[in-house]
């Protein structure tokens, strides 16, 4: 089970179980602490450069590395 009030602390587990029997679906509800815009990569030889914004959607959240 994850945790909805702290997803950022260390989770009992990763895994989410299924049961597929059918027509199956499943809704796994998440929150984006933060979102990528302007997304753009490009390729010189062997170097990819890639740019990109990142706007904080949760204000209280902070951001260690990119």
């Amino acid at each position: 089970m994850r945790k909805g009030d702290s997803p950022w602390l260390p989770q009992f587990q990763d895994t989410i179980l299924i049961k597929v029997n059918g027509n199956t679906k499943i809704d796994t509800p998440v929150t984006p602490y933060f979102a990528l815009k302007n997304v753009a990569f490009n390729r010189n030889g062997n170097k990819v450069t890639a740019t990109f914004t990142v706007n904080k959607v949760v204000e209280n959240a902070n951001l260690d590395n990119v």
